[in-house]
């Protein structure tokens, strides 16, 4: 019998020390705006991550090749005295880019991920007296992702993030906060994430 216990004791271990080489995270969090002269307008937003990869021979990191989805509400209210505009951003959003694992513990370990693609945007502004303005933008945008992550078995983990999503400095002020009264010369602004993430392994 001891010996039955102790063999169910080591299959359950080497399974969970087994490899995965893809995973699929589900991600969900209240957005805020950053980077514009305005009070900010929470919303939600989602994401979608796919990625491919693993560890290398000897080596305790482990790295992904990643691609995402998603989709994002934020706004911005004006300054009163240019109407106290609302500036409200709905975003879809595709990127590619690469992620990496490093271990605390067995279970715990810190997630860390950088990347690049393009965010389809349509901005809606309205203020009391006047007509509604609608304005689409589809801008370069970068995305930064760290948190901690909680292995609860070899096919799932839990975890919390931060996201930053980032519109660099292109060749003109954002029209969308121009309209709104907002300041935003050089055009870079973004959001900012804090969030919780399903990711299942395989």
């Amino acid at each position: 019998m001891r010996t039955l216990v102790m063999m169910a004791v080591l299959g359950v271990a080497s399974v969970a020390q087994a490899e995965n080489h893809f995973l699929l995270e589900l991600e969900g969090g209240l957005n805020s705006p950053v980077g514009v002269e305005a009070e900010g307008d929470e919303g939600y937003g989602g994401a979608l991550t796919f990625g491919i990869g693993g560890r290398f021979r000897h080596s305790t990191p482990a790295l992904y090749l990643v691609a995402r989805g998603g989709y994002s509400e934020v706004g911005s209210l004006g300054p009163a005295r240019t109407g106290g505009a609302l500036l409200a951003r709905e975003q879809r959003e595709y990127a590619f880019g690469g992620r990496i694992y490093l271990p605390i513990t067995e279970r715990l370990r810190v997630m860390l991920q950088v990347a690049a693609g393009q965010i389809f945007e349509d901005a809606v502004i309205t203020r009391d007296g006047h007509p509604t303005v609608r304005l689409e933008d589809d801008p370069f945008v970068v995305f930064g992702d760290a948190g901690l992550q909680l292995r609860l078995s070899n096919q799932f983990s839990v975890g919390g993030n931060i996201g930053l999503a980032w519109q660099p400095e292109d060749d003109g002020p954002d029209l969308a906060s121009l309209a709104a009264g907002i300041p935003d010369p050089d055009g870079e602004h973004g959001r900012v994430r804090l969030g919780v993430a399903a990711t299942f392994h395989f």
